[in-house]
């Protein structure tokens, strides 16, 4: 995943070597042919690494490979790492696996979910959608709370809409004790 632009020191010794360019067609290339295999048989670090290099990499021949395993993968750890991977390749089927995510039983699976909405370019009323079923009382309180605090990141209309009505419900005592705070800050 690294090899187009290494690190500019050595990794066993921290030497610097200075900056390093290469052409990342070839790190492409030597992974395609182990992406299946890999997925197939490798630990759960290894089917990891493997999910970001080839979204380090944008490996394209990848991402049907990398949604079912965002969706379906034995390891919460490789469907978060897969789901980010889907979400740093800009995958047309990245809203459908966020919304997956946010259904998984796992909750770390559920919190990275929260995380990679942001900074996606979604439209607006689907970010706020996604973000506003947390909030509505869905998710646990850390999930409520991520979901706050993104939406209070993203500057939209609706965005906002959704911000003010929280703050009146807030207003009104209809806001549990545990989320308070967050609702404020986010409007904040």
């Amino acid at each position: 995943g690294v090899w187009p632009k290494p690190s500019i020191l050595d990794r066993v010794d921290g030497t610097h070597l200075g900056p390093v360019h290469r052409d990342s067609a070839i790190a492409r290339a030597a992974l395609l042919g182990l992406v299946e295999p890999l997925f197939a048989t490798g630990t759960t670090g290894v089917q990891v690494a493997l999910a970001d290099a080839i979204g380090r990499l944008r490996l394209q021949g990848a991402t049907s490979l990398l949604f079912a395993k965002a969706r379906s993968a034995q390891a919460p750890a490789v469907r978060i790492a897969a789901l980010r991977a889907l979400a740093t390749m800009r995958d047309g089927r990245t809203e459908e696996a966020l919304r997956a995510a946010l259904q998984d039983q796992d909750e770390t699976v559920r919190m990275a979910a929260l995380s990679a909405i942001p900074p996606l370019d979604l439209p607006e009323a689907t970010t706020t959608e996604l973000l506003a079923s947390v909030v509505g009382g869905k998710g646990s309180v850390g999930e409520q709370q991520r979901a706050l605090a993104s939406l209070g990141q993203i500057q939209t209309t609706t965005g906002r809409e959704m911000l003010t009505h929280l703050v009146d419900q807030l207003a009104q005592g209809k806001i549990a004790p545990d989320i308070q705070l967050d609702v404020a800050e986010a409007a904040r």
